[in-house]
Order: C-alpha cells, then structure tokens, then sequence
C-alpha cells in the first residue's frame, strides 16, 4: 500500500523561500567573489598578501592589517574582501528569513503555539547574531 504524503501550504511556502534565498545567497557569493579575485573592486587586505597573514594569531593579524572586529566589517563593505561576505550573511540568515515568512503564515492562521514558537526561534538567532554574548573564551 502507497502512502501519499502531501506538504501543508506552509512546509511548502518554506520550502519555496529557502531554495530561493539560497540560490540568491549562491550568486551573490559567486559574483562578489569574482569582484574579489579579478580586482575590479579593491580589497582591504590586497589577495596578493592575504596568505601572509594566515598563520597568525588572531591579535597579530588584527593589528598588522588593519582588519576589523565583530560587526565593524560593515565599515569596509564597499572593499572587495568584506563584499564576499554579503553572499555569506544571506546564506546563514537564510533560516531566519524563512522563520519570519512562517511567523507571517502562522499569525494569519491563528496557530498560538506555533507563533509563539517562530517567535522564540527568532529572539535566539536575533540574540546569536548580535554579539551581545562573549561565550566560548
């Protein structure tokens, strides 16, 4: 006996919004990387002397080139190597995006528990994403 499994409107609304925000994060990944390594748009640290910088530690490589800290990087957007990471952010907001669709879906639908629940998930990425925590050092 075959079993139908069919998707609730909002599995595939959620569905829909990840392969596209994933396939836009992919090419934005792409085409700012190509902007990188073809130089038409100049880095903060030039990718001739980037390798140079590898091994050291985080304080030393801070210093020596200028780099910045935490959410600071917004401050060289328009520099080729912190571009790359637009493409990046997408790619790992890419969940909280979605969230925020089934928040969307779930109020109109008057699912409390649920709304209640994306809420929640959101707070934390929100809280995760600010940097408010030093955790881990």
């Amino acid at each position: 006996m075959e079993q139908k499994f069919e998707n609730l409107d909002v599995q595939q609304r959620y569905a829909v919004v990840l392969r596209t925000i994933c396939n836009m994060g992919l090419v934005l990944l792409f085409l700012t990387f190509t902007l990188y390594v073809s130089g038409i748009v100049k880095p903060l640290i030039p990718l001739e002397t980037i390798s140079q910088y590898w091994n050291l530690p985080l304080q030393e490589f801070l210093q020596q080139t200028g780099a910045p800290k935490g959410w600071q990087w917004l401050d060289h957007i328009k520099k080729a190597d912190y571009l790359t990471f637009t493409g990046l952010i997408i790619l790992a907001g890419v969940s909280g995006i979605c969230y925020l669709f089934l928040l969307v879906d779930f109020v109109k639908a008057r699912m409390t528990l649920y709304t209640f629940l994306v809420i929640a998930e959101l707070l934390l990425i929100v809280l995760a994403a600010s940097n408010l925590f030093d955790v881990g050092h």
